[in-house]
């Protein structure tokens, strides 16, 4: 039984350059795996016949493979592979460059997912289709398929072959959401988000499993955010002192008054200098709202008091 910590070498059909190529992507282990996120997403789970098919459109076909036929062209020495695919509305060719293997992954007889566009040559035309054969589930077809930033000497069928072999693994992977609070948003479990973010059922499932996700990154950041901010008003820092006379001079000297806001910002600062832990804060303010001279005040008290 693998675990999250076993490395991608373990998993089947894993060859040296794979585990190579997957490292150059940060994925070492299976949970590294489990975390590499989709980059997009396709919709396949719309079906059509044969006889809906519109030249230059992209489409999903199922259909019967009736026969097999493949050559080298005499002008180029191409691999050519053309199929004949047909269902209950009519027939459509299939044609594959350089592609010798998939003759051996066709058996005449069954049934099969093929998406692709449709081209006109003599007669519709299916160039280069991705193809799976039809069964209870599928994770390439039929669909929607999560589409993986590669590298090279990976492909996508590689990848989620791959993640549909560890995806039972989410179970063990512990949800960092307080439940009260998951259930009062309606999140799903991390589980469930993590198989429907790489194979989601339909746009309901994965909707909820990006909305979860984004969730939960503002939400370990904000957590990160306050342990930051505990550990600081832990820390000493020297106390400067409000130097009443100092201020008043200084914004007597202005050629302007300072506002309400601005007067107000000034003294929350210097009372935070008073105090005997490092001061965070973040003035912001429109262009021209004053962002300078009221750090110019909490400046002067600075360099007064050396």
């Amino acid at each position: 039984m693998p675990s999250l910590k076993d490395s991608i070498e373990k998993l089947h059909l894993m060859k040296p350059d794979s585990v190579a190529a997957l490292n150059r992507l940060g994925i070492r282990n299976i949970i590294d795996l489990l975390y590499y996120f989709p980059r997009d997403w396709q919709d396949l789970s719309e079906i059509k016949t044969i006889s809906q098919v519109q030249p230059n459109e992209k489409i999903n076909l199922r259909a019967t493979l009736k026969s097999l036929d493949e050559n080298r062209s005499r002008w180029r020495r191409v691999h050519v592979l053309r199929a004949l695919f047909e269902d209950q509305t009519g027939s459509i060719q299939a044609i594959w460059f350089n592609q010798p293997f998939v003759r051996y992954n066709l058996k005449p007889g069954r049934e099969y997912y093929l998406s692709g566009k449709v081209y006109v040559k003599d007669t519709l035309l299916l160039q280069n289709p991705s193809y799976e054969l039809v069964k209870d589930e599928t994770i390439h077809s039929a669909g929607i398929v999560p589409v993986y930033e590669l590298t090279e000497g990976v492909t996508l069928k590689q990848m989620r072959y791959w993640l549909k072999q560890v995806v039972f693994l989410t179970e063990k992977i512990p949800d960092l959401l307080p439940e009260n609070l998951r259930k009062k948003l309606k999140f799903p479990t991390i589980a469930q988000t993590l198989k429907n973010i790489h194979f989601p059922r339909n746009q309901k499932n994965l909707q909820e499993a990006r909305d979860r996700l984004a969730f939960e990154e503002l939400f370990l950041f904000q957590l990160a955010l306050l342990s930051f901010k505990s550990k600081l008003q832990a820390l000493p820092a020297p106390q400067i002192p409000f130097d009443v006379d100092l201020v008043k001079k200084f914004v007597a000297a202005l050629p302007f008054k300072l506002t309400h806001s601005q007067r107000q910002t000034v003294w929350d600062i210097l009372k935070d200098l008073g105090l005997a832990h490092p001061m965070n804060r973040l003035l912001e303010g429109e262009v021209g709202s004053g962002k300078t001279v009221v750090a110019g005040v909490a400046m002067l008290e600075v360099a007064n008091l050396g």
